[in-house]
């Protein structure tokens, strides 16, 4: 006996099945770049460097004037400069905080203004006893 191959016609196919699912798809990627394009990027500057020039260690964070919670930037080794990039920006008004230990040893405030004159620099005072100025 010997082998018949038959052929078969290939299947059609159904277009419906097909379409739905890539203009879904389709659909979806759309929707999601619309959502990026609405959410904006929250403002920052290209950096800020802080030059610690107490004999300890600190931890230093920002935040906007009078914000409760800050954002934690660095620690910073006894008389030592760090840069820190891409910071989000507070504002008119720039609250640098320092602590140690976990306990707050100081605020240094600054304009906004005032950090850009000075080339976005910030100096922890060795006693922390520099005068605050907005």
């Amino acid at each position: 006996m010997t082998p018949v191959l038959t052929r078969h016609a290939p299947e059609r196919v159904d277009l419906r099945r097909v379409a739905l699912p890539l203009a879904l798809a389709a659909l979806f990627v759309a929707l999601f770049a619309g959502v990026f394009r609405l959410v904006d990027e929250p403002a920052t500057v290209d950096h800020l460097v802080i030059e610690n020039r107490t004999g300890v260690d600190v931890d230093v964070s920002i935040a906007s004037d009078g914000q409760e919670a800050g954002i934690l930037l660095a620690t910073i080794e006894p008389d030592s400069t760090t840069r820190v990039d891409e910071v989000l920006d507070q504002g008119s008004t720039w609250e640098i905080r320092v602590a140690q230990a976990g306990e707050r040893i100081g605020t240094v405030t600054r304009s906004r203004d005032r950090l850009a004159r000075d080339g976005w620099r910030v100096v922890i005072p060795a006693a922390l006893e520099e005068p605050s100025e907005p």
